[in-house]
């Protein structure tokens, strides 16, 4: 960014002085012949008033070659600081319910694997919420540090019981914000959605993430029927029974749709819906795919840009080429507007030496042209010149 804007500057500081002195050795050869019908017989020109449309010309073609050394820089420093993802990863002990073609938490970890995978260079960070929201690690294009973390993921990393999705709603808006632009980041939470906290201050995460320009998509995991919860012994890891209530009866647990749909609404997102099931449901390649393509749309990164067309920059350096090449003609066409030739319409002149008179004044003007204009800019006039001549002929 700070080259390409370096570069940019510097150009345009060289084109102004261009400029400025172009306008002065043509007025100063205009001071020395002096008188301006003069000027104009000897060399075609009247110098005495400046070429602003062709300077004007110079001038766009110079500023859209800065805009075209700037816009990769600019984009590409957009594409690596606002296109991370925080998946928020649920886990309290409900998600190790085995009602998703497994346990829940297994499927979301693989989804979640398949997710880094399909987006190898987008920053991801993780988050593990139950009672409590914690982070794992920030945005990182590390996929065996990902995955390290990924597989961490389970009820013992977060001791608190619970299920608090506000925590980690903002715990994954933190994590954006520290690691450039939070705008055009992502979150996506993979849980049950069986919320034991206060589902308004989750939706309000949701609607703050939303109008900080950051998407909150869903993936609900788990079946739509009550299973009960299993028992975790944090202590040894192990499952022993299910969990019971005060009345003895076992606790229950479902994924919670209209939650986890009311979180991706308010958060600008989608909700998906992933149980294990053979039919209804979209399967983990299915639900990666989608959330790739709308991970990549919210950062517009590179594959938004070519899905957009040409990228900008090749559009502005096609203008100033077309603007550099337009300044020739309107040269060309200021010297042609010079002292009409002898002799009636545009024919020869009917007596000899008048045509000599005239091929004189022609050949005393082109030298007097290369006593300011450079020698190759010169010749390229003579070309031109000669093929207008040829094809008005």
């Amino acid at each position: 960014m700070i080259r390409g804007g370096l570069i940019a500057v510097l150009l345009l500081a060289l084109l102004g002085l261009g400029i400025a002195s172009y306008i002065r050795r043509r007025r100063r050869v205009a001071r020395l012949i002096g008188d301006r019908e003069l000027t104009r017989a000897l060399t075609g020109l009247d110098l005495g008033t400046d070429p602003w449309l062709r300077l004007a010309l110079v001038a766009l073609a110079g500023l859209a070659i800065g805009g075209a050394l700037l816009d990769p820089a600019v984009t590409g420093r957009r594409s690596a600081s606002q296109g991370s993802v925080v998946l928020l990863m649920d886990a309290s002990g409900s998600m190790l319910a085995d009602d998703a073609g497994g346990r829940r938490l297994d499927a979301a970890r693989t989804l979640a694997h398949l997710l880094v995978q399909a987006l190898p260079d987008t920053p991801v960070g993780v988050v593990a919420f139950a009672g409590r929201a914690f982070s794992l690690t920030p945005p990182t294009r590390d996929a065996g540090a990902l995955r390290m973390y990924l597989d961490a993921v389970d009820p013992t990393v977060v001791i608190q019981t619970g299920s608090a999705s506000s925590l980690a709603l903002r715990q994954g808006l933190g994590l954006l914000s520290t690691s450039g632009n939070a705008a055009g980041g992502t979150l996506i939470l993979l849980g049950d959605g069986d919320e034991t906290d206060n589902r308004d201050e989750a939706f309000d995460a949701a609607s703050l993430a939303r109008r900080a320009g950051v998407a909150v998509h869903t993936v609900g995991v788990g079946g739509s029927r009550d299973v009960p919860v299993p028992a975790f012994d944090p202590a040894t890891g192990e499952i022993r029974g299910f969990l019971t209530g005060d009345d003895g009866q076992p606790l229950t647990t479902r994924r919670s749709d209209a939650f986890l749909r009311g979180l991706a609404r308010r958060g600008g997102g989608t909700d998906f819906v992933l149980d294990g099931s053979a039919g209804g449901d979209r399967s983990a390649q299915a639900i990666v795919r989608e959330l790739t393509i709308r991970v990549r749309r919210s950062a517009g990164g590179a594959d938004s840009s070519q899905r957009e067309g040409v990228p900008l920059y090749v559009w502005l350096a096609a203008g100033a080429l077309a603007l550099l090449l337009a300044e020739p003609w309107l040269a060309v066409r200021e010297l042609q507007s010079g002292p009409a030739r002898t002799g009636p319409g545009s024919g020869a002149s009917a007596h000899p030496a008048e045509a000599e008179g005239a091929e004189s004044r022609e050949a005393s003007t082109e030298d007097s042209r290369k006593l300011f204009l450079p020698e190759p800019l010169v010749r390229f006039r003579s070309w031109i010149s000669r093929i207008l001549r040829i094809g008005g002929s």
